[in-house]
């Protein structure tokens, strides 16, 4: 969209006497070339440019920038241009609809066209949006890449991280955008090792960038929502909209999971506490839930569903939805009376007892150390020997060998490379689903097509279909 213009004069400018506007992105020197031989030939579309009043003589591009390159690397002088009057906001609306045109303008210089432009007047997101033909959420992201650390706006810049995940990026605070982009961390990277066989000593580690889906799901898991954020409004509308009415009527506001997982940041001193699926009912008429008048807005913070809001129940006392819990108390309570008469508990067991809670100790810690525990097995796997004497390959082969019977396990040998291991190895697998209970008859098919093998004719070969028996002759009857 052209703002209007009060006063248009064509002709050949010296290009010396040209500027550029501190706002008109970075250009691709590739591009440049091919489209200097473009204008080999002389003729071009005149660039437009206005007359820069702080300097007399002295001109501003408005729309041209890229002929202006390639006309100095073809050597020229002068260039056609059309002198238009345009105020400062006008000149950068139209740099900025002619920048939105090129295919090689990177999407943070966009954002620095909108900046500029906005600088220049009170226009609105939306009216910005509507002067340059583009959606407001494309012009609102744009803005919100100012937002951006410079190690995520560097990795951005290069090509390391795609457009969605900066994005997402770009509405984290500073400290949360580094942790995001720290190896090993696993919310933009992976690290990905890849592995000289068979001895697997050349083990080289290298990061690969998560696809948009994976970098929201660590941003959900890891980085707590705040429902005082002053981009909640833009992020989450319709639970900014609910805070913002559970407010007028001093309805209480708690902060819950929709699931427990001990992959969430643990609360920092002075947070509101985190209220596990335990602790809260759904009280708001949906998903077969109760309403009750005791309710308050939850708003989800982390994991699954994260942004979003409702009402639930929190008041234990609230007949609606804890009388089941109240009840199966009052149970617990009565029966732990009646056994406090009994006898104390055996020594054998209270041995069993102490046991019991020391595997159940271990399996808490096992399981809140899992992705720890993973990322090291990992990397121990990279490395370790990967022939069949080695950890890796007798971890495969006690792995597999559990489903075969000492004659299957005993038909083909490990031997004592990579190849031979493989080959074991897919002999057990292929043993296994063979055996009568555990792959179904086509399964087993398809199998043995794999490798060649026509299974009909083993079949008919081994095992052919029995003639079915001849009716017996009725007794009696004419002879």
């Amino acid at each position: 969209m052209t703002p209007a213009l009060k006063d248009v004069r064509a002709r050949d400018l010296v290009i010396a006497d040209i500027h550029m506007a501190e706002s008109n992105g970075r250009l691709d020197p590739e591009s440049i070339k091919q489209l200097a031989e473009t204008m080999k030939a002389g003729v071009i579309n005149p660039i437009r440019v206005r007359e820069n009043f702080a300097k007399a003589g002295r001109f501003e591009v408005v729309a041209g920038r890229r002929r202006i390159a390639a006309a100095r690397l073809l050597g020229w002088k002068t260039i056609p241009a059309t002198i238009v009057d345009l105020s400062d906001f006008d000149a950068a609306i139209e740099r900025l609809n002619e920048n939105l045109q090129r295919e090689d303008l990177h999407p943070l210089d966009q954002a620095e066209e909108f900046r500029a432009a906005m600088k220049l007047s009170k226009v609105t997101l939306e009216q910005l949006a509507m002067l340059a033909g583009k959606p407001v959420e494309f012009v609102r992201d744009r803005l919100r890449f100012s937002e951006l650390i410079d190690a995520a706006s560097k990795h951005f810049r290069e090509g390391h991280i795609s457009i969605g995940q900066a994005v997402i990026l770009s509405k984290l605070k500073p400290a949360d955008q580094k942790a995001a982009l720290e190896p090993g961390r696993g919310g933009v990277f992976h690290e990905n090792y890849e592995i000289d066989l068979p001895l697997g000593d050349d083990v080289k580690s290298t990061e690969l960038p998560r696809t948009v889906a994976e970098t929201k799901a660590w941003v959900d898991e890891n980085v707590r929502l705040d429902p005082k954020d002053k981009e909640l409004p833009q992020l989450f509308p319709a639970t900014a909209a609910n805070l913002i009415a559970a407010e007028e009527k001093k309805v209480p506001v708690v902060q819950i999971v929709l699931e427990q997982s001990y992959n969430y940041p643990k609360p920092k001193k002075g947070e509101t506490p985190i209220l596990e699926p335990k602790d809260w009912r759904r009280a708001d008429g949906s998903a077969k839930s109760k309403i009750c008048d005791r309710s308050a807005i939850a708003v989800v913070v982390l994991g699954s569903g994260r942004g979003e809001s409702f009402r639930v129940c929190v008041d234990h006392d609230c007949k609606v939805h804890w009388a089941a819990e109240k009840r199966a108390a009052r149970a617990k309570k009565k029966n732990k009376s009646k056994t406090s008469t009994r006898s104390d508990p055996s020594p054998a067991q209270k041995r069993w007892e102490q046991q019991q809670a020391a595997e159940q100790a271990l399996k808490a810690r096992w399981t809140k150390a899992r992705p720890q525990v993973l990322e090291a097995v990992a990397k121990a796997i990279t490395k370790a020997p990967a022939g069949p004497k080695g950890a890796i390959g007798q971890l495969l082969i006690k792995g597999a060998i559990g489903y075969q019977n000492g004659a299957e396990k005993n038909r083909l040998s490990p031997g004592s490379n990579a190849e031979s291991l493989v080959r074991y190895l897919g002999w057990l697998r292929a043993a296994a689903c063979i055996t009568p209970d555990y792959a179904s008859p086509s399964e087993k098919a398809a199998i043995c097509k794999s490798l060649g093998l026509d299974p009909k004719k083993l079949l008919d070969e081994h095992a052919p279909v029995a003639n079915p028996k001849a009716e017996p002759k009725k007794k009696g009857g004419r002879k």
